[in-house]
């Protein structure tokens, strides 16, 4: 039994004790107390007499509150018809006045809110404007011209009558955004139907659909879309369009993995292409893979003839992968269940541990087969099926099993999620229509690109830059009528370590550069690599063959190609080009007695012409997402030190280079530490006359003592030892 009952010392102003204690007029509720006492009878008749009170009179009904209708309103596509004089709202002196104590009472102020304009139209009649609403008789040739109707000399204005309420909505529902009020028809007799085509003008038409109606002939929309020249606004239309998918596929991605590094990292990539393995859209995610993923959707439809509810998986660099735990999975798009496909759908992302020498899969490895599990095209799922004998011998050769599966499942259900959107998308527009914007939006990029370069001054630019191995990468870039070619001639040839890239990443570094050298939002497609040729030897650094390792080759030697490519611009466009940013990920993986951790750390970005560099950022070939530190204390036995900015850690120059990131790690287990960076020798170069940013350092504290470790190196760590990362600085611009 509640023997007491607490009652706030200040209630709340539209409370009704709070009105009462104001002042303010307010109601009594009735209670089914006022019943006590009373026969049966007599409590029915009480019943039906406070029913009686509480509806309102039909000629007395509340009046609507505007905001409240407006709010319903917004999102709706029909006009408001508003009063050319005075305001939106009424102003309602009783609600201000009864909520003028509130501030007083709760401390803030309830605001009112008040309408968002979302749209306004302006009409007006020319000459006269007739002060009834007529009844007009139209014409007999059928050609109901509302425009013209009030100048109509057989119209014959009549006393002014309602319009039905069910005829408005009717209005109302077949043409949500033709809709106006001033453009109501007279009553129509009752049961007949509204003919919302006296109304609305129809809608425009190309030329080439006009043609084909004067001449008898009926032309198919979507074929029309092929003929007739891109609107501008329907390409820009299906550009979104094409963008939203993978980028809702990342996010299905995301939300459905079990591993932080794709969930908190966001180290994955969605895209779409086309029959042929073309790219038609991307997601804004990691450049390193975007450019590189068509070679896998080429090599995956070489090997299968993908079904309905096929997933195909592939992570082999010798067969468009980048490094071995990148895994890509493919799947095909069939709108009507008919065979070929109409599109692919791919996702390429990052797991944490594929097995190999060292946790984490990032192992200072001399070829292939020490890195980790090497997938060529395989079927993961075959009709809507998990091959269940496959996933189990993935997860025989990982060290963190219930992750790798969590995550390649979450890779499955983002294919199904592009599949779908894609099918949604043909039924609603069209393949023709589809397809026809696609092209188009390829060639509209061509031309971008086309414009792009030759807008540069016509020549043969050159640069060279090395790893802290001694490993140079050399490249000249020809500029010439609108093209430009590539040439990696004269690079190292591949070494019997980690840094070895293939083809597909060195593709993926000059898609990257060459696209910052466009303004504007410009669709990213395969449409920018047309009037570009690469040259990369085989057997090179940038062109590695089997069996080269390929751990680092992603991660530090596509920042490298893109310092080089970037340089070598400088001199055709300096005032596009930043001097060179940390150009390493500081890549730092590690693990244990039942978990493995792989992470990448920012750093300074380079400055350029008008701007100083951004500090703590990651930087070019990489997308990644800051690690938190809630989630990485928490799945791993680790503590965080220190994480902070590095003062100073940026070129000097006109205009300074971002500084990097110092980030100190206690081990509270013991752990196999692997560390692959680079700028500990060689620091990001300025431009202009700046001067280069802060070369990077790792340190090991153990014992109470500290030592620097190389830039790339793997040890033991025990509970209690201290690592701390110093990340480099961006290069500076111009002499200060």
């Amino acid at each position: 039994m509640l023997r007491r009952r607490a009652v706030p010392r200040v209630p709340g102003t539209l409370s009704r004790r709070g009105r009462r204690r104001e002042g303010l007029p307010h109601r009594q509720s009735p209670h089914p107390r006022h019943h006590a006492g009373l026969p049966p009878a007599g409590q029915r008749r009480r019943g039906q007499d406070l029913d009686r009170a509480r509806r309102p009179h039909p000629r007395r009904r509340p009046r609507p509150d505007p905001v409240r209708r407006l709010r319903e309103r917004l999102g709706r596509r029909h006009h408001q018809r508003l009063p050319a004089q005075g305001s939106l709202l009424p102003q309602d002196h009783r609600r201000r006045q009864n909520l003028a104590p509130h501030p007083s009472l709760r401390g803030h102020l309830l605001r009112l809110h008040r309408p968002v304009l979302v749209r306004l139209q302006v009409a007006r009649h020319v000459g006269r404007e007739p002060q009834r609403r007529a009844r007009h008789s139209l014409p007999e040739d059928g050609n109901h011209d509302r425009r013209r109707l009030l100048d109509d000399p057989r119209s014959q204005p009549q006393a002014r009558r309602p319009h039905p309420a069910q005829n408005r909505r009717q209005l109302r529902l077949a043409h949500p955004h033709r809709h106006r009020l001033k453009d109501l028809p007279p009553r129509t007799p009752p049961g007949q139907p509204l003919d919302p085509g006296l109304l609305v003008p129809r809608p425009r038409r190309s030329l080439q659909a006009r043609a084909a109606q004067a001449a008898g002939t009926a032309q198919d929309p979507g074929a029309a879309a092929s003929v007739k020249r891109p609107d501008p606004i329907e390409l820009e239309f299906f550009r979104q369009l094409l963008v939203s998918i993978p980028e809702e596929m990342g996010v299905v991605l995301r939300k459905t993995a079990f591993s932080a590094n794709i969930k908190e990292r966001r180290d994955y990539s969605c895209a779409v292409y086309d029959a042929q393995a073309r790219t038609i859209a991307m997601g804004d995610h990691m450049p390193v893979h975007l450019g590189a993923m068509p070679l896998s959707v080429e090599h995956v439809l070489r090997q299968f003839d993908l079904r309905p509810g096929d997933v195909a998986v592939v992570n082999d660099p010798f067969a468009g992968g980048t490094h071995l735990p990148d895994i890509t999975a493919v799947a095909g798009v069939f709108p009507d269940q008919s065979r070929p496909a109409a599109f692919y759908v791919a996702a390429r992302a990052h797991h944490s541990d594929v097995g190999g020498m060292s946790p984490g899969s990032m192992p200072l490895a001399r070829e292939i087969y020490q890195e980790g599990l090497r997938l060529p095209p395989i079927l993961l799922v075959r009709e809507g099926k998990l091959d269940d004998g496959l996933m189990r011998l993935i997860l025989a050769n990982v060290r963190t099993p219930d992750e790798r599966e969590g995550d390649l499942l979450a890779q499955w259900m983002a294919m199904e999620r592009g599949a779908a959107r894609l099918t949604e998308a043909v039924a609603r527009y069209g393949l023709p229509r589809l397809n026809a914007n696609v092209t188009a939006l390829a060639d509209y990029a061509q031309r971008r690109m086309t414009a792009a370069l030759k807008s540069l001054p016509a020549g043969c630019y050159r640069f060279e830059d090395s790893l802290d191995e001694g490993v140079t990468i050399r490249a000249s870039i020809t500029i010439s009528d609108g093209r430009a070619t590539v040439d990696f001639s004269g690079t190292d040839p591949q070494v019997a370590g980690p840094v070895n890239a293939n083809y597909a990443v060195t593709l993926s570094a000059v898609f990257y550069v060459f696209r910052c050298l466009l303004d504007g939002d410009v669709p990213a497609n395969a449409g920018l690599l047309r009037p570009i040729t690469v040259v990369a030897p085989a057997g090179s650094v940038v062109n590695a063959n089997p069996p080269a390792a390929m751990a680092a080759g992603n991660v530090e030697t596509s920042q490298r190609i893109t310092d080089v490519l970037l340089g070598a611009l400088s001199t055709a466009a300096p005032q596009l080009i930043p001097a060179a940013s940390q150009g390493t990920m500081n890549n730092l993986s590690f693990g244990g007695d039942g978990f493995a951790w792989y992470e990448t750390i920012a750093g300074g970005m380079g400055a350029a012409q008008n701007c100083d560099g951004q500090s703590a950022v990651h930087t070019h070939m990489t997308n990644s997402w800051n690690t938190p530190i809630e989630a990485f204390e928490h799945s791993h036995p680790v503590r965080v030190r220190a994480y902070h900015v590095r003062r100073g850690s940026g070129g000097a120059g006109r205009h300074r280079g971002g500084d990097g990131i110092v980030r100190e790690i206690e081990f509270l287990a013991p752990a196999d530490v692997t560390i692959l960076a680079d700028r500990r020798v060689r620091p990001p170069y300025g431009l202009d006359g700046g001067q280069p940013g802060a070369l990077g350092r790792t340190l090991l504290r153990t014992g109470g003592k500290s030592r620097v470790l190389a830039g790339k190196i793997r040890l033991d760590v025990q509970p209690g030892d201290l690592l701390r990362i110093e990340t480099p600085g961006g290069g500076g611009f111009g002499l200060e």
